[in-house]
Parts: C-alpha cells; sequence; structure tokens
C-alpha cells in the first residue's frame, strides 16, 4: 500500500510542478503579447512567495482538517486558477489567478501530500518515500516546458491554459481523493507509538528544528541560484555556445538526487547524507568558478542539481523523524519561511555579485560559506536520534 501511495503522491507532485516550465509562458508573454520582463515574471514570483509564506497555514489546516479535504481542495483551486489564467489579459489580473488561486492550491497541496504518505510509511523509510515523492516537482519542468512550448504554439497560449486547467483537474482530482483514502485506511497499521509528537509551540524550542531550517535555506538558496542563472553563469566562464541544454542537465540531476537520496540513507544514515551531499556542493561552489570546459561545466552542474536535489528529499523525513507526524503540516510548512528567504537572498546575491565585480564569483563563495554555516550548525546542533522500524 505505502508503494502506491508514493505513486499517487509524486504523481501529483509531477502535475502541480507545471509551474516550474514558467520560462515558457513567460517567453510567449514577452515575445507575443509584448509584456516587459518585469510583467511576465512577477506572477511566478508572486506565486513562489505565496505559496512559501501560506506553508504555515494551509500545514496547520492539514492536521485540523485531514489530508483529503485539504489536498482535494487545493487540486481544485490549482486547475481553477491555471484554468482562469486563460482569460487574463494583464499581469494584475494573471497574479490573481495564478499567483493567488493556483498558489493557494500549490500551498494545500505541498503541505497535504507529505504527511498523508508519510503516515502510511514505516519511520525506517521516510526517507526513501519522501525522496520519490519530491523527485516528481523536479521531474515536471521536463516534460511540461516541451509540452507547452508545442500548445502555445498550435493553439495560442490562453486557449492552452485553460485545457491545461481541465486536464490537470480530470487527472489528478481522483488520484488524489484514492491517495487521501487508501492514506486513511493504512495509517493505523505503522503509527508507532514511540514517536514524539512535538507541537509547533514546543518544535520551535528544540535546536534541531533550526539546524533543518538553515540547511533548507542553504539548499534553496544554491538551487534557485543555479535554476534562475545556470546558463549565464555558464557564458561567463566560457565563450561556448548552445549551452540551453543546462537547464535540462539540472532538472534531470535534481530529478535524480532526490530519487536517490532515499536509498543513500540505508547505507550512511539521514543526517550523514544530508551533511555529506552539503560538503559535496561547498567543494563544487568553490571550484566552479574554474570550470572553462564542456565536461567541467556539465560536471558542475550535475554534481550542483544532485546535491540540492538531494539534501531537499531528505528533509522532510528528518521534521517527520524528530519531531512526529501529528503536527508534521505545520512544522514542517514553518521550515517553508526558510525557503521564502532563501529566494530574495539568492535574488540579492547575484545582484550584489554582478554590480561588484560584474560576473557570479563573489555568489559562488557566498552560499559555499553559506552552506559551510549550515553544516557546522546541523552538526552541532541536530543529534542523530536512532530511527523507529
Amino acid at each position: 500500500m505505502p508503494n502506491r501511495l508514493v505513486m499517487y503522491g509524486f504523481v501529483v507532485n509531477f502535475f502541480i510542478g507545471v509551474v516550474y516550465a514558467w520560462s515558457v509562458i513567460s517567453h510567449q508573454l514577452i515575445s507575443n503579447w509584448g509584456w516587459t520582463i518585469t510583467e511576465a515574471n512577477a506572477p511566478f514570483a508572486a506565486h513562489a512567495s505565496l505559496t512559501s509564506i501560506l506553508s504555515v497555514v494551509t500545514g496547520g489546516m492539514r492536521d485540523k482538517l485531514g489530508g483529503r479535504l485539504t489536498l482535494c481542495s487545493g487540486v481544485a483551486l490549482f486547475s481553477l486558477g491555471v484554468f482562469l489564467s486563460g482569460f487574463t489579459s494583464t499581469s494584475f489580473e494573471l497574479i490573481i489567478t495564478f499567483s493567488l488561486i493556483s498558489g493557494i492550491g500549490t500551498s494545500l497541496c505541498l503541505s497535504s501530500i507529505l504527511p498523508t504518505v508519510l503516515l502510511s510509511t514505516k519511520p525506517i523509510k521516510r526517507s526513501k518515500a519522501s525522496g520519490l515523492i519530491v523527485s516528481g516537482f523536479a521531474l515536471s519542468p521536463l516534460f511540461f516546458a516541451p509540452l507547452l512550448n508545442f500548445l502555445f504554439n498550435n493553439f495560442g497560449l490562453y486557449p492552452s491554459l485553460e485545457w491545461l486547467g481541465v486536464f490537470t483537474f480530470i487527472i489528478i482530482f481522483p488520484i488524489a481523493w484514492k491517495l487521501t483514502g487508501n492514506a486513511k485506511r493504512s495509517n493505523t497499521t505503522v503509527i508507532n507509538n514511540s514517536e514524539a509528537d512535538s507541537p509547533l509551540f514546543k518544535t520551535l524550542k528544540s535546536r534541531a528544528f533550526y539546524a533543518i531550517c538553515i540547511a533548507k535555506l542553504a539548499v534553496m538558496a544554491t538551487a534557485f541560484m543555479f535554476i534562475g542563472n545556470v546558463i549565464n553563469i555558464a557564458h561567463s566562464l566560457t565563450s561556448f555556445p548552445n549551452l540551453f541544454y543546462l537547464t535540462s542537465l539540472l532538472a534531470v540531476a535534481n530529478f535524480c538526487g532526490r530519487l536517490s537520496s532515499g536509498f543513500l540513507v540505508g547505507k550512511m544514515g539521514d543526517s550523514a547524507t544530508v551533511l555529506t551531499l552539503l560538503l559535496v556542493q561547498i567543494l563544487n561552489l568553490i571550484f566552479f568558478s574554474n570550470y572553462q570546459s564542456y565536461a567541467s561545466i556539465t560536471l558542475g552542474v550535475l554534481v550542483a542539481g544532485y546535491c540540492f536535489g538531494g539534501a531537499f528529499g531528505l528533509l522532510p523525513a528528518l521534521v517527520a523523524n524528530r519531531f512526529g507526524l501529528k503536527h508534521f503540516g505545520i512544522n514542517w510548512g514553518v521550515t517553508s519561511i526558510a525557503a521564502a528567504i532563501a529566494s530574495y537572498l539568492a535574488h540579492f546575491m547575484v545582484d550584489i555579485s554582478q554590480q561588484l565585480y560584474g560576473d557570479y564569483t563573489l555568489t559562488l563563495f557566498a552560499l559555499a560559506a553559506l552552506n559551510l554555516g549550515a553544516v557546522i550548525f546541523f552538526k552541532l546542533n541536530f543529534k542523530t536520534a536512532s530511527t523507529p522500524a
């Protein structure tokens, strides 16, 4: 049963991850509809920020109302927002439909999927389950970016968004309903009474929780920086043409990291695996400015994507195993504040580096220092506990 639930969670995340193919939508808005770069990027930026901020509220809603109501409501709102985006004509209208309505839906879904599945998963297997579920989000752009490009070129932007909203609802609403139904029937068989179910006020007193938050801050700042700038970084290091393949390569590495990180836990343990991935990322960031060949740049992007994907895939399991699942929704939701900060921090680092030196060297070293600080804080404050079987 848990394997089926993981597959359902993967599929829902896969469809919601269409938002990370926003670059295809923004390109259409700029090239065919005369929008400015700021106008075209505003809906995505608002969606990402709102999703992270609302996770604190939606996580608590999931804990109080249950997985079926929050997840199915999230799917409905996400699909509705995408559908209504097909009737917009201004950036403000798109912010209302895509950022607000779909953003609330995304937050409800992301706050519901992991706790719903992990409640039905034995603690020792949660790292694998977590990595597999979140890998759907990482893989999504590889499928939806070319699909959206095809749809837009053949049917137009706005009609395609309408149909995308309809088909998303038709496909993933039944899956969400089935996921929560199956999970509800199997919950009682795997909950371990020895797990500490820590409410938020108690969780916030734990240094281990802040170790996870700072690790997430470092992981997500690195991820946002590479996702938004990988091609520009490569062009600043070399004059090679045709480097657009790096975007897909980064997504593949991100997916592979999330997919395989849970299996590494079986060999190394969860906290040791996170620390190892962060340490490898630090070395990669330090040497990245010296990568000047196709092979070295490709390797650097692969390592970057694998490390931040793998580390992120393990963090939900760390929260679940350390603080229990009864209040997992709100406990994990609070960590999303770190992701919101990370998005602005990555943007700030890039801006300062460009203004001072005209390249990304300072950004890379600043991220290496941030990851090193996360490693030290995590090592000192996250004491490894035995994982219940």
